[in-house]
């Protein structure tokens, strides 16, 4: 078999591989989040395929996927948006994590950033490298002062989140 037929063996193993998973060979390369009652989840599509976003159920109609920070300004006010974006493996800058899930108390709180869409859009950031996986974790609450049960309901989601 020469190397043309060795890598036709190699497309068709590769298929037929994705489609026994019902889904492709770089989704199980991404983190993504167990389904929840109360929560919508999406891929953000073509412009950025490393990114899945969760967000509270009563906001799904404000998730544009490649217009995300606009879209901000459109949650509820208990509305809650959970982003998890895996950027790779192995780059610089990404501290390797102690315990899984992520833990919302231990994430940066930023009440104002570069970029910020709306003064109410508090947003958290947790990056890190589990299994080697580098991540890059935001939970964006439409109020500055979440409440306990937002934070608990944020929490909860995070605990849903899954590896690649």
């Amino acid at each position: 078999m020469g190397l043309r037929g060795l890598a036709l063996l190699c497309a068709l193993v590769v298929a037929l591989g994705i489609a026994a998973t019902g889904g492709s060979a770089s989704e199980s390369r991404l983190a993504s989040f167990r389904p929840a009652s109360g929560w919508l989840v999406e891929r953000a599509g073509a412009d950025n395929p490393s990114l899945v976003v969760a967000v509270t159920a009563r906001d799904a109609s404000v998730v544009h996927p490649v217009a995300l920070f606009g879209s901000f300004k459109k949650l509820s006010r208990n509305g809650i948006l959970v982003w998890a974006d895996t950027v790779g493996r192995g780059r610089a800058g990404f501290p390797t994590a102690t315990a899984w899930p992520p833990q919302l108390a231990r994430f940066r709180v930023d009440h104002g950033w570069e970029g910020q869409p709306a003064a109410n859009i508090q947003q958290r950031v947790w990056v890190g490298s589990v299994h080697g996986w580098d991540l890059d974790i935001r939970v964006f609450f439409a109020t500055q002062h979440p409440s306990a049960a937002l934070r608990t309901k944020a929490q909860a989601e995070l605990s849903r989140l899954r590896l690649p």
